[in-house]
């Protein structure tokens, strides 16, 4: 006779993993993380590879992309893969929810640690599940849709990151409305393109939109808002609106040190904004010193190789140059460009900005 399974140890295991996906929406991370970690050792020690182990390992995995352990979040969502893997997601609704999130949370993991083109396998994995086994117009395949727009943004695919953003919002407002809450993050991700494509202006309608359907779900205090808030900040400060960008960028920062404490992304990357701010103010010491903190941070969350780490040189050259310290900011151009060629490719927006100002300089 087999192993029957404990099943008041699931359904308390079950429990513990709803709270911790509550926890996790509301960014309280420890709690989150703690929760999950219960649930996953009944679920493991009850069932094995299963869907419902792999909907816990999946969670994790999304708790550790929240914490910033990319590493971890990459080990919890390729254990996830492996645990749904032998069930047809065909057979049930939510075995295939519990695949297409874990590919999701694969390729969003991969994603962060710069691995590229294997995020973008994981990515269309799961958008192709989606579609296959829930339909072209289900949230599942706008998210995967949204997921995808991201990396392509990062890889410099601005047009097809446009077409999936826009395709993904196509979809949510057909399911919720024009003005629900599960719509902020599309339009966040399309003022961060704008962004990235340089046409501030454009993006700042849907940058505030984001942050007022966001501010209306869940507070102006969570750390989702704050992240609304400094994207947002980006787009004033590329359009010269210096004072509007610096109250928003010293308010998420402070949103962000209280919810994650010092060393997370989300804070590198506020000190990274406030040091272009600075930058621009003139305020150069300042600058300096966030852009010094801004890579201690990333030192800290990635490898050497990363992109981020070749951002980081890149504006540390820019500032090197604007003091007159023309040999510190070629070594650091130098530093920092095959970083990207590496990681982005020769033809990538931030290769091909980064080869000219060094070419500039050496001129």
């Amino acid at each position: 006779m087999g192993y029957e399974p404990n099943e008041r140890a699931l359904d308390e295991a079950c429990g513990w993993h709803e709270r911790a996906e509550d926890a996790l929406a509301e960014a309280r991370l420890d709690p989150a993380l703690e929760l999950a970690t219960r649930a996953l050792a009944v679920m493991e020690r009850e069932l094995g590879d299963h869907p419902d182990t792999a909907n816990v390992l999946e969670t994790l995995a999304r708790v550790e992309l929240a914490r910033c352990g990319f590493a971890r979040a990459r080990e919890l969502a390729e254990r996830a893969v492996r645990a749904v893997r032998g069930f047809d997601p065909g057979l049930a609704e939510p075995i295939a929810l519990i695949t297409i999130r874990a590919y999701g949370s694969l390729g969003a993991a991969l994603r962060e640690l710069g691995r590229y083109d294997d995020a973008e396998v994981s990515l269309s994995m799961a958008l192709g599940l989606a579609r296959a086994h829930l339909g072209p117009d289900d949230v599942e395949t706008a998210n995967a849709l949204s997921n995808l727009g991201v990396l392509h943004k990062y890889q410099g695919r601005f047009d097809a990151s446009q077409r999936r953003y826009e395709a993904a919002l196509t979809i949510l407002s057909r399911v919720y409305g024009p003005e629900h809450r599960e719509l902020a993050c599309l339009y966040h991700n399309l003022g961060g393109l704008a962004h990235s494509r340089g046409a501030y202006a454009e993006g700042e309608a849907p940058a505030r939109k984001a942050v007022a359907l966001r501010t209306a779900a869940v507070g102006p205090e969570h750390p989702a808002v704050a992240a609304d808030e400094s994207a947002l900040a980006s787009l004033l400060e590329g359009q010269g609106r210096l004072d509007e960008a610096e109250e928003l960028y010293v308010r998420a920062l402070a949103t962000f040190e209280r919810a994650f404490g010092d060393v997370h992304f989300e804070v590198a990357h506020t000190h990274h904004q406030l040091g272009s701010l600075r930058h621009r103010q003139g305020r150069l010491d300042e600058a300096a010193a966030h852009y010094e903190r801004a890579l201690e941070i990333k030192r800290a969350l990635f490898e050497p190789d990363h992109p981020e780490m070749g951002i980081a040189l890149n504006e540390a050259a820019a500032l090197a140059l604007a003091r007159g310290r023309r040999g510190e900011a070629a070594a650091l151009y130098a530093r920092a460009l095959p970083i990207f060629e590496s990681t982005l490719g020769p033809h990538h927006p931030y290769t091909l900005g980064l080869r000219e100002d060094a070419g500039a300089l050496v001129g």
